[in-house]
């Protein structure tokens, strides 16, 4: 469709567009002057995957829920965004956004809080259902008229320095595994850094009492799970390391592209790796 449509902007899952870059030939894209990602997070090794096949197009990252009108927060990606977290931006026109702890008061530049959104796009709350309305549509902490609210998104953030937001995932993502608070996509963004690795995902599985981690993966090539498991141990301390590793041919998707997290099969005996 692009290359026959001469399609110059587009807006994909960056799962889809990751297929896109690993199946198009170069000369496929070359209409494309703007690529915009959404609906996940964006990892680094997209960034580098665009830069090498399409570096002439923008690539762009947008956040945003649907209570704020969807898209609340763009940036415009840069190669040297490949080698770390990838910025979720500013707050586009009309828009706000504000990084809070639980007294809804501003956390200090690169201490993480919860994101809250604010200004024009924000919805008036949810159709026929009040208490959710109440618990997620607040009153403006730092605007006193009447009826101005700021939406609690459940998302964890921390701006930089240069005022750029960095987006750390779900708050109620976060679990205890033997007593320490761990965040999954933290584990998952170093194993898509593996070059065997093609994708992850890290769920908690409640086992007999106690959390473990599952990891996911899907492969480029095949990679032993000690091996995966010992450059992982590397990297972080032993409680979060995934008691298992399943390997799948891909993941399973809901009908928007996205991971149906739900039917991702149990780890059987094999996965396991001690």
């Amino acid at each position: 469709i692009i290359q026959t449509n001469k399609i110059s902007h587009t807006l994909l899952l960056p799962s889809l567009y990751n297929l896109l870059l690993e199946h198009a030939a170069d000369s496929d894209l070359q209409s494309l002057k703007t690529v915009m990602v959404a609906g996940e997070a964006c990892p680094p090794n997209l960034v580098l995957k665009h830069y090498k096949k399409n570096p002439k197009a923008s690539l762009v990252n947008e956040y945003g829920p649907t209570e704020g009108t969807v898209w609340s927060t763009a940036h415009h990606i840069l190669p040297e965004d490949a080698f770390g977290a990838v910025p979720i931006g500013r707050p586009i026109p009309n828009m706000e956004n504000y990084v809070l702890d639980k007294n809804l008061q501003p956390v200090p530049v690169g201490v993480i809080g919860e994101l809250y959104i604010g200004g024009k796009g924000i919805a008036n709350g949810y159709w026929q259902r009040p208490k959710l309305t109440q618990e997620r549509f607040l009153p403006h902490p730092f605007n006193t008229a009447d009826e101005v609210k700021i939406y609690k998104t459940g998302d964890l953030a921390k701006f930089r320095k240069s005022g750029v937001i960095d987006f750390l995932g779900r708050a109620d993502h976060q679990v205890k595994i033997r007593g320490h608070r761990i965040e999954p996509d933290e584990i998952s963004a170093v194993l898509k850094k593996m070059e065997a690795i093609k994708d992850a995902v890290i769920l908690v599985q409640n086992n007999q009492n106690h959390n473990r981690l599952i990891a996911y993966l899907t492969m480029h090539s095949q990679e032993e799970k000690s091996n995966i498991r010992a450059a992982l141990k590397a990297v972080f301390p032993d409680y979060m390391i995934p008691a298992a590793f399943v390997q799948l041919d891909d993941f399973p998707k809901l009908p928007n592209g996205k991971i149906d997290l739900k039917s991702l099969p149990l780890p059987d005996k094999n996965d396991l790796v001690y």
